[in-house]
């Protein structure tokens, strides 16, 4: 009961500030009947599309999400995800550790035992909001690691879009937006626009189901790059929408900083190094790993493998945390490597190449005259 009155509410709520067009939707229920369990794989615009999917979905599918964890242990949502059975998910864009890649790995196993129990499940194939007018899907390992234990699951691709350009995406800063701060901003334009006179952002959502010619049992590249061209068939240009009925209030654009990196000198073997370890975790040769090259969008890694470079260079090189964006190429690694003081302690001259006066002799060392430090001290003046 609880869980109906909350989506009613969510619902209306969501239709204050969007119009909402399905395509799709409207079979998905006939379609899915006593077909077990469902895997809905939808891209992400903005951080307001799961709750305007769960909304849609919860009622008829009893979906079950995967949360990034900072949303699912968030203050005043915690008691929500528990409610729908979220599955919190470690942030992997950031920061990784061996603590991060146990729990996703243990992620998935939980995955694939509820789809063997005909659990549905919303699943962001990417992992991480989107960052261009396009949707990036990258290295991501998630769901063909889960589509390899259990291929039985029906699939539903979900395509949005509208949302480009929404305070909840990346478009106007670059930055991953606060929720929590723009989630209040939202409520108020809607009661400053007096309810129902609050201008709406039309969000169309497409819905697919079990594509006849998904590559179930491909490759992880092959099956990314099949969402990559499925979810990008469409445009979905930039598009700001007023925050005032009364006058025409958009809201601005800030460009992202741009970074100043101050070229630094990788020496050779610390490159071979590490382009090797590199090309052995992305199953390529040495060759195909060059400087120029995107982590993600080149070379095919994903948030577990980024794990697995990083672990490698802390273990070898002492560097500590790195943090990498997933635009990150090689050649910024290397740098970002090659500028840590560890590194350039293991390949900096050996003292023994540097020319040091000889000493003639060196006086042997005295005992301290005193019985107590402060004697010795004052014995020494």
């Amino acid at each position: 009961m609880i869980q109906k009155l909350l989506t009613f509410i969510l619902k209306t709520l969501i239709g204050l500030r969007y119009r909402l067009i399905f395509e799709g939707l409207e079979h998905l229920e006939k379609e899915l009947k006593n077909k077990g369990s469902i895997i809905f794989l939808p891209n992400h615009p903005a951080e307001i599309d799961p709750p305007i999917l769960m909304s849609v979905l919860w009622p008829k599918f009893h979906t079950h999400p995967v949360v990034v964890e900072e949303f699912y242990y968030q203050k005043g949502l915690h008691f929500l995800m528990r409610l729908i059975g979220a599955l919190p998910c470690p942030n992997m864009e950031y920061a990784v550790n061996r603590w991060k890649v146990h729990q996703l790995q243990k992620l998935q196993q939980t995955v694939v035992e509820g789809l063997r129990n005909k659990k549905n499940y919303l699943i962001y194939p990417s992992g991480k909001l989107r960052t261009l007018e396009k949707e990036i899907v990258g290295g991501a390992s998630f769901i063909p690691n889960i589509l390899q234990q259990e291929s039985n699951a029906s699939i539903v691709l979900v395509r949005i879009s509208g949302l480009w350009g929404s305070r909840f995406s990346r478009a106007l800063t670059g930055e991953v937006p606060d929720f929590g701060k723009n989630l209040k901003a939202g409520l108020w334009i809607i009661l400053k626009n007096l309810l129902l006179f609050t201008p709406r952002r039309t969000v169309k959502i497409e819905f697919l189901t079990t594509p006849s010619d998904f590559p179930y049992q491909e490759e992880r590249a092959v099956i990314n790059r099949y969402l990559e061209s499925w979810y990008n068939r469409s445009p979905d240009p930039l598009k700001l929408v007023s925050y005032s009925f009364w006058k025409n209030e958009l809201p601005s654009l800030t460009s992202e900083k741009k970074k100043t990196s101050i070229d630094i000198q990788v020496p050779k073997k610390l490159e071979k190094d590490i382009t090797e370890r590199i090309a052995e975790i992305a199953s390529l040769s040495p060759s195909q790993v060059t400087a120029d090259k995107q982590l993600v969008r080149d070379l095919g890694v994903d948030s577990l493998d980024i794990a697995q470079i990083l672990l490698f260079l802390d273990e070898k090189y002492q560097i500590g945390p790195l943090n990498l964006d997933f635009s990150a190429t090689v050649g910024d690694l290397l740098q970002a490597v090659a500028s840590k003081s560890g590194a350039q302690i293991e390949t900096s001259p050996s003292p023994s190449n540097q020319n040091l006066k000889e000493e003639k002799e060196r006086p042997p060392p005295l005992p301290p005259q005193g019985k107590t430090i402060m004697e010795a001290f004052f014995a020494d003046l």
